[in-house]
Protein backbone atom coordinates (compact mmCIF):
# COMPACT_ATOMS: atom_id res chain seq x y z
CA UNK A 1 0.00 0.00 0.00
CA UNK A 2 1.46 3.28 -0.52
CA UNK A 3 2.24 5.67 1.55
CA UNK A 4 0.42 9.25 1.56
CA UNK A 5 3.11 12.05 1.65
CA UNK A 6 2.42 15.40 4.20
CA UNK A 7 -0.04 17.99 3.24
CA UNK A 8 2.89 20.14 3.43
CA UNK A 9 5.21 17.52 1.78
CA UNK A 10 3.16 17.51 -1.33
CA UNK A 11 2.89 21.28 -1.06
CA UNK A 12 6.93 21.50 -1.37
CA UNK A 13 7.18 18.90 -3.79
CA UNK A 14 4.10 20.65 -6.21
CA UNK A 15 6.23 24.00 -6.06
CA UNK A 16 9.52 22.18 -7.08
CA UNK A 17 8.13 20.67 -9.81
CA UNK A 18 6.53 23.78 -11.03
CA UNK A 19 9.42 25.84 -10.56
CA UNK A 20 10.94 23.49 -13.23
CA UNK A 21 8.29 24.61 -15.83
CA UNK A 22 8.20 28.33 -14.83
CA UNK A 23 10.49 29.96 -17.04
CA UNK A 24 8.98 28.01 -20.16
CA UNK A 25 5.30 28.22 -18.78
CA UNK A 26 5.40 31.78 -17.86
CA UNK A 27 6.33 33.03 -20.94
CA UNK A 28 3.85 31.75 -23.85
CA UNK A 29 3.09 35.44 -24.91
CA UNK A 30 0.56 36.62 -27.34
CA UNK A 31 -1.33 39.19 -28.57
CA UNK A 32 -3.94 38.35 -26.19
CA UNK A 33 -1.97 37.71 -23.34
CA UNK A 34 0.86 40.59 -24.33
CA UNK A 35 2.02 40.44 -20.68
CA UNK A 36 3.68 37.13 -20.87
CA UNK A 37 6.51 38.84 -23.08
CA UNK A 38 7.48 39.94 -19.61
CA UNK A 39 10.15 37.55 -17.95
CA UNK A 40 9.76 37.37 -14.42
CA UNK A 41 12.74 37.10 -12.31
CA UNK A 42 10.37 36.99 -9.08
CA UNK A 43 9.95 33.19 -9.64
CA UNK A 44 13.79 32.67 -8.30
CA UNK A 45 14.00 31.91 -5.02
CA UNK A 46 15.09 34.25 -2.57
CA UNK A 47 18.45 32.82 -2.15
CA UNK A 48 19.27 33.70 -5.65
CA UNK A 49 20.93 37.22 -6.34
CA UNK A 50 20.16 39.08 -9.45
CA UNK A 51 23.30 38.30 -10.78
CA UNK A 52 22.39 34.45 -10.35
CA UNK A 53 19.42 34.94 -13.03
CA UNK A 54 22.22 34.28 -15.64
CA UNK A 55 24.79 31.30 -15.77
CA UNK A 56 27.65 31.84 -18.27
CA UNK A 57 28.28 28.41 -20.21
CA UNK A 58 31.00 28.75 -22.48
CA UNK A 59 30.82 32.22 -24.42
CA UNK A 60 26.70 32.23 -23.30
CA UNK A 61 24.99 34.23 -21.41
CA UNK A 62 21.97 31.17 -20.28
CA UNK A 63 19.01 31.38 -17.65
CA UNK A 64 19.34 29.58 -14.89
CA UNK A 65 17.14 27.00 -13.33
CA UNK A 66 15.18 28.46 -10.23
CA UNK A 67 14.38 25.13 -8.95
CA UNK A 68 18.90 24.61 -8.43
CA UNK A 69 19.31 24.40 -4.78
CA UNK A 70 22.85 25.61 -4.57
CA UNK A 71 26.24 26.85 -6.91
CA UNK A 72 28.15 24.43 -8.68
CA UNK A 73 31.70 24.88 -6.43
CA UNK A 74 33.59 25.04 -9.57
CA UNK A 75 32.00 27.79 -11.57
CA UNK A 76 30.25 29.45 -8.81
CA UNK A 77 26.91 29.47 -10.76
CA UNK A 78 23.70 27.89 -10.40
CA UNK A 79 22.58 25.45 -13.00
CA UNK A 80 21.78 26.91 -16.70
CA UNK A 81 18.88 26.01 -18.89
CA UNK A 82 20.19 25.38 -22.52
CA UNK A 83 18.07 27.14 -25.30
CA UNK A 84 17.23 29.86 -22.79
CA UNK A 85 19.49 33.05 -23.99
CA UNK A 86 19.81 35.90 -22.13
CA UNK A 87 20.63 38.87 -24.95
CA UNK A 88 21.95 42.29 -22.84
CA UNK A 89 21.23 45.52 -24.86
CA UNK A 90 21.69 49.17 -24.77
CA UNK A 91 21.52 52.14 -26.38
CA UNK A 92 22.92 55.50 -25.60
CA UNK A 93 23.17 58.82 -27.32
CA UNK A 94 24.61 62.35 -26.96
CA UNK A 95 22.54 65.36 -27.49
CA UNK A 96 19.54 63.64 -27.80
CA UNK A 97 17.22 64.67 -29.89
CA UNK A 98 19.18 67.44 -31.20
CA UNK A 99 19.60 68.38 -35.03
CA UNK A 100 23.83 68.72 -34.71
CA UNK A 101 27.16 67.83 -35.63
CA UNK A 102 28.02 66.87 -32.07
CA UNK A 103 24.94 64.27 -31.34
CA UNK A 104 25.83 60.62 -32.10
CA UNK A 105 24.40 57.46 -30.58
CA UNK A 106 25.23 53.61 -30.10
CA UNK A 107 24.02 50.73 -29.26
CA UNK A 108 25.57 47.69 -27.27
CA UNK A 109 24.37 44.27 -27.62
CA UNK A 110 25.89 41.42 -25.15
CA UNK A 111 25.59 37.34 -25.62
CA UNK A 112 28.27 36.75 -23.33
CA UNK A 113 32.16 36.82 -23.10
CA UNK A 114 34.13 37.08 -25.97
CA UNK A 115 30.59 36.01 -27.67
CA UNK A 116 31.16 36.25 -31.55
CA UNK A 117 27.88 38.09 -31.63
CA UNK A 118 28.59 40.63 -29.35
CA UNK A 119 28.19 44.43 -31.06
CA UNK A 120 29.43 47.90 -30.11
CA UNK A 121 28.57 50.12 -33.00
CA UNK A 122 27.75 53.51 -33.47
CA UNK A 123 24.64 54.94 -35.17
CA UNK A 124 25.42 56.65 -38.67
CA UNK A 125 22.61 58.83 -39.99
CA UNK A 126 19.87 58.95 -38.21
CA UNK A 127 18.12 61.05 -35.76
CA UNK A 128 20.06 60.18 -32.58
CA UNK A 129 17.50 59.75 -29.73
CA UNK A 130 18.30 57.16 -26.80
CA UNK A 131 14.58 55.29 -28.06
CA UNK A 132 16.03 55.24 -31.41
CA UNK A 133 19.15 53.38 -30.24
CA UNK A 134 17.32 51.32 -27.95
CA UNK A 135 15.03 50.10 -30.74
CA UNK A 136 17.84 49.79 -32.97
CA UNK A 137 19.87 47.71 -30.03
CA UNK A 138 17.07 45.67 -30.01
CA UNK A 139 16.33 44.80 -33.61
CA UNK A 140 20.05 43.82 -33.85
CA UNK A 141 19.20 41.39 -31.03
CA UNK A 142 16.25 39.79 -32.49
CA UNK A 143 18.05 39.15 -36.02
CA UNK A 144 20.87 37.58 -34.40
CA UNK A 145 18.83 35.69 -31.94
CA UNK A 146 16.86 34.01 -35.35
CA UNK A 147 20.21 34.11 -36.97
CA UNK A 148 21.31 31.43 -34.18
CA UNK A 149 18.06 29.60 -33.97
CA UNK A 150 18.11 28.68 -38.18
CA UNK A 151 21.76 27.55 -37.39
CA UNK A 152 21.71 23.55 -38.55
CA UNK A 153 23.71 21.09 -37.17
CA UNK A 154 24.97 23.38 -34.88
CA UNK A 155 29.11 23.27 -33.65
CA UNK A 156 29.92 23.10 -30.37
CA UNK A 157 30.51 26.41 -29.59
CA UNK A 158 26.47 27.02 -30.37
CA UNK A 159 25.15 23.70 -28.69
CA UNK A 160 24.03 25.65 -25.52
CA UNK A 161 21.82 27.51 -27.59
CA UNK A 162 20.19 24.30 -29.42
CA UNK A 163 17.11 23.67 -29.34
CA UNK A 164 16.50 27.48 -28.75
CA UNK A 165 13.22 27.51 -26.28
CA UNK A 166 13.46 31.11 -25.23
CA UNK A 167 15.33 34.45 -25.83
CA UNK A 168 15.27 37.03 -23.07
CA UNK A 169 16.02 40.83 -24.20
CA UNK A 170 17.49 41.86 -21.26
CA UNK A 171 17.71 45.81 -20.81
CA UNK A 172 17.11 48.98 -18.54
CA UNK A 173 14.44 50.64 -20.93
CA UNK A 174 10.99 50.59 -19.48
CA UNK A 175 10.46 52.25 -23.01
CA UNK A 176 10.85 48.97 -25.28
CA UNK A 177 9.97 46.89 -22.25
CA UNK A 178 6.62 48.58 -21.84
CA UNK A 179 5.99 48.98 -26.02
CA UNK A 180 7.35 45.15 -26.73
CA UNK A 181 4.63 43.64 -23.84
CA UNK A 182 2.02 46.03 -23.58
CA UNK A 183 1.41 49.20 -25.93
CA UNK A 184 2.17 47.14 -29.50
CA UNK A 185 -1.24 45.19 -29.78
CA UNK A 186 -3.26 47.70 -29.01
CA UNK A 187 -0.82 49.87 -31.89
CA UNK A 188 -2.08 47.68 -34.12
CA UNK A 189 -5.26 47.08 -33.44
CA UNK A 190 -5.51 51.75 -33.70
CA UNK A 191 -3.75 51.15 -37.03
CA UNK A 192 -0.38 52.06 -35.49
CA UNK A 193 -1.88 54.92 -33.65
CA UNK A 194 -1.60 56.00 -30.20
CA UNK A 195 -4.55 56.51 -27.61
CA UNK A 196 -5.38 60.16 -29.05
CA UNK A 197 -5.17 59.23 -32.30
CA UNK A 198 -1.53 60.43 -33.09
CA UNK A 199 1.19 58.60 -35.36
CA UNK A 200 2.67 56.18 -33.45
CA UNK A 201 6.31 57.36 -32.13
CA UNK A 202 9.39 55.50 -34.20
CA UNK A 203 6.50 53.35 -35.94
CA UNK A 204 9.07 51.95 -38.70
CA UNK A 205 11.07 50.55 -35.72
CA UNK A 206 8.33 48.95 -33.78
CA UNK A 207 6.99 46.99 -36.99
CA UNK A 208 10.08 45.60 -37.12
CA UNK A 209 10.35 44.73 -33.52
CA UNK A 210 6.95 43.41 -34.06
CA UNK A 211 8.02 41.89 -37.27
CA UNK A 212 10.95 39.42 -35.49
CA UNK A 213 9.24 38.77 -32.41
CA UNK A 214 6.67 36.86 -34.13
CA UNK A 215 8.61 35.07 -36.63
CA UNK A 216 10.33 33.95 -33.15
CA UNK A 217 7.60 32.90 -31.68
CA UNK A 218 6.23 30.82 -34.17
CA UNK A 219 8.83 28.54 -32.31
CA UNK A 220 10.74 30.28 -29.79
CA UNK A 221 9.01 32.10 -26.83
CA UNK A 222 10.28 35.83 -26.71
CA UNK A 223 10.33 38.15 -22.96
CA UNK A 224 11.83 41.08 -21.87
CA UNK A 225 13.93 41.44 -18.93
CA UNK A 226 13.38 45.01 -17.56
CA UNK A 227 16.88 45.51 -14.91
CA UNK A 228 18.49 48.21 -13.68
CA UNK A 229 21.23 50.37 -15.26
CA UNK A 230 23.94 49.10 -12.52
CA UNK A 231 22.83 44.85 -13.84
CA UNK A 232 23.24 46.12 -17.41
CA UNK A 233 26.69 47.65 -17.03
CA UNK A 234 28.21 45.00 -19.98
CA UNK A 235 25.96 46.46 -22.43
CA UNK A 236 25.64 50.08 -21.63
CA UNK A 237 29.46 50.06 -21.58
CA UNK A 238 29.79 48.43 -24.97
CA UNK A 239 26.98 51.19 -26.21
CA UNK A 240 29.40 54.19 -24.82
CA UNK A 241 32.53 52.95 -26.30
CA UNK A 242 30.99 52.45 -29.27
CA UNK A 243 29.98 56.13 -28.86
CA UNK A 244 33.18 57.00 -27.93
CA UNK A 245 32.63 58.02 -24.29
CA UNK A 246 33.48 55.18 -22.10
Amino acid sequence: MERSLPRHAKARKTKKRAAKNDITDQSQGNDNFPTGRIFDASIYPAHFAPADIESKVGPWNLVASPSSLSKCPCCLQYESQNGRLVIAIAGACINHGKDSPSSRSAIGVYFGPDNQYNIGASLGKTQHTTQIAELRACITALQTAITIWKTTNPVAEHSPCHPMRLVVIKTESPYLVNGATEWLPKWKENGWKGCKGQKVANDELWRVIDLWIRHLESEVTVQFWRVSKKENQVADGMAHSAMGTA
